[in-house]
């Protein structure tokens, strides 16, 4: 017994040696294991289901594509990949509208792939910024590229490419990124694409905005600035709340409930208008340099007049007081285009008394310019509505037409009620000795306190009811915007 207590202990199997590769992994000789470094870049590829797209450099288009590596940067550059299976057929002939289709069905392919990287722009505004993949959406372009852009995009897919598209959300939005995807299918069914990135951050010089518009001879730049309300006194009167609109807005942070146990009823009321700069000379946007890159002007303009109206929403919108100190839902804002509209029907002369005989495609516009005129009396719409939006000089009539569109609040989306729908439930106190016990800890939160990890922000609107009504003149150069803001009482429901 003693002699084995006087034996020597056995050595400790040697340690297996390491070797440390320079750069971002760490491996033992003979295993399969990888340690990659936790500040590896993330991987610059799109990658979804059926689809994979990885970072290329052509001289003619752009650099090899790059996602953000911190804050402030945006997503640019060139990506190549294929999209697998588009088609369930054998083989598609060339020129055929099932090669037409199969492009379109690879673009609608890569759309949601892009959500995340691509997201709203806010242009300064307060609002949330993420899309939901479902909205985003690449649409048919009807022009040509630039030769030398062309050639490098034919030499990239193998061929000339059989459909050219753009990315879009819904109407109205402004994403972060101008998107263009070239789509060649294959024989296979799959299709080679080719994606190009540039970020297009929205900048307002001088209080005004660049919106293009197309004509006969292509694309221009028209500057839009806001008009000062006091040049409409009558439209001042009523969103600073005259008459029964006392309490319409009130700064961040004032007791707007004072003197009332329950404010049942809350409205708020938001007018904007805008005019096209006169003196602004149109240019024309030609969207690239000469070398294939974009010149910037396109890039930093809006590309329709719809989105300085969903702009507009959004900065209304942050003017009231459910969103004085929180987020704009910018993706539940909706626009709707009801059509034209007559300076009878703006009036309303007529329209009154009139019980049948209306079109269907009729009754939204009717209905936006009814409302409008609930506010709107008969000398607003005389004195601040239509000279401007038809100048006598430039013949001013009966005869005249306007557009109409109108704006509401749409669902929450589906991320937000899920992750509401998952919140634990909120723990109450059952008796007063829960809430003041003998052994009570006040440096210890209750349960049934309300903090942020527990319960997030919630959608400052989501008790809320919105009319918007937009009166457009593109001919003239005038629109103005009526925002009109109702708290509902979550228990009528």
């Amino acid at each position: 017994m003693g002699d084995a207590d006087s034996d020597p202990p056995s050595p400790l199997p040697a340690a297996p040696e390491i070797e440390i590769v320079k750069g971002t992994t760490a491996k033992r000789l003979g295993a399969v294991v990888d340690f990659p470094s936790r500040i590896a870049a993330q991987p610059d590829t799109f990658a979804s289901e059926g689809v994979l797209l990885q970072p290329h450099a052509f001289p003619q288009l752009g650099p090899a594509g790059r996602q953000p590596r911190k804050i402030g940067e945006r997503a640019r550059g060139i990506w190549l990949g294929r999209v697998e299976p588009v088609v369930a057929v054998a083989r598609i002939k060339r020129g055929s509208a099932a090669e037409s289709s199969a492009a379109a069905s690879a673009a609608a392919a890569v759309a949601p792939a892009l959500a995340g990287t691509v997201c709203l722009e806010c242009c300064g505004v307060l609002a949330t910024s993420a899309v939901e993949a479902k909205t985003l959406r690449f649409l048919r372009l009807t022009d040509e590229d630039d030769p030398a852009e062309a050639a490098a995009v034919a030499e990239a897919l193998g061929g000339a490419p059989v459909g050219i598209f753009k990315l879009a959300g819904c109407t109205g939005q402004i994403l972060s990124h101008a998107a263009r995807l070239w789509v060649r299918p294959r024989d296979d069914g799959c299709a080679d694409v080719l994606l190009r990135l540039q970020a297009r951050p929205i900048s307002r010089p001088a209080g005004c905005l660049k919106v293009q518009r197309t004509g006969p001879l292509g694309i221009t730049l028209d500057s839009w600035e806001e008009v000062p309300l006091v040049e409409l006194p009558y439209l001042l009167r009523i969103m600073m709340g005259a008459g029964s609109h006392s309490d319409a807005l009130a700064a961040p942070g004032s007791d707007f409930r004072a003197g009332f146990l329950v404010d049942e009823e809350e409205e708020q009321i938001v007018i904007h208008a805008w005019r096209r700069r006169a003196d602004d000379d149109a240019a024309p946007d030609t969207g690239t340099d000469g070398g294939g890159k974009s010149s910037g002007s396109s890039a930093s303009a809006l590309e329709c007049i719809e989105q300085l109206i969903w702009y507009d929403t959004m900065a209304s919108l942050a003017e009231t007081r459910p969103c004085a100190e929180a987020r704009v839902p910018s993706t539940r804002v909706q626009l709707a285009d009801e059509g034209l509209g007559s300076r009878e029907e703006l009036v309303g002369d007529g329209i009154e008394d009139r019980v049948s005989g209306v079109a269907d495609e009729d009754r939204a516009r009717l209905g936006s310019l009814a409302f409008l005129r609930q506010f709107a009396a008969s000398e607003a719409i005389e004195s601040d509505i239509l000279p401007h939006l038809f100048p006598a000089e430039n013949g001013g009539g009966s005869g005249k037409l306007f557009r109409v569109l109108s704006a509401t609040l749409g669902e929450p989306s589906s991320h937000e009620a899920s992750s509401s729908a998952s919140k634990p439930p909120l723990v109450r106190p059952k008796t007063i000795d829960d809430l003041f016990s003998d052994d009570v800890d006040f440096r210890v939160p209750a349960p049934w306190t309300v903090t942020s990890d527990s319960q997030p922000d919630e959608d400052p609107l989501r008790d809320h009811e919105l009319t918007s009504v937009f009166l457009l003149n593109e001919r003239v150069g005038f629109l103005l915007t009526f925002h009109y803001l109702q708290g509902v009482d979550p228990l009528s429901a």
